[in-house]
């Protein structure tokens, strides 16, 4: 009776030391596994701030030529604005030169 349980012990404590064997090349895996994750994480990481990065450089980009295109609108509308007063200005000078040509009748001084 006593050697059955002697028996029974000694491979109740192989079987332990195969499963505490088992479990040490469990743990060594998912060791292996985390840092594994850990690289693809710092990977991701790293990208995330590539991508930030180029869109800012996108948006400074889009703002400049924002900004230069409406100085474009703004020139053009300064041209227009220009030719328009010249216009006006030749139709006044044209108006007051109406009235040098005019004879004056009565001595009025139409200028």
């Amino acid at each position: 009776m006593l050697q059955a349980i002697q028996e029974s012990m000694s491979i109740s404590h192989k079987e332990i030391r195969k499963d505490i064997g088992e479990l040490r090349n469990d743990t060594g895996e998912m060791k292996e596994k985390l840092q594994s994750m850990d690289g693809k994480l710092e990977n991701f990481q790293q990208m995330i701030v590539k991508n930030k990065q180029r869109i800012q450089k996108i948006e400074e980009k889009q703002f400049v030529e924002k900004i230069e295109y409406i100085n474009y609108k703004l020139t053009q509308a300064n041209r227009k604005l220009e030719k328009t007063v010249i216009m006006l200005e030749t139709e006044k000078a044209a108006h007051y030169l109406r009235f040098q040509n005019i004879i004056e009748e009565k001595g009025e001084d139409l200028v």
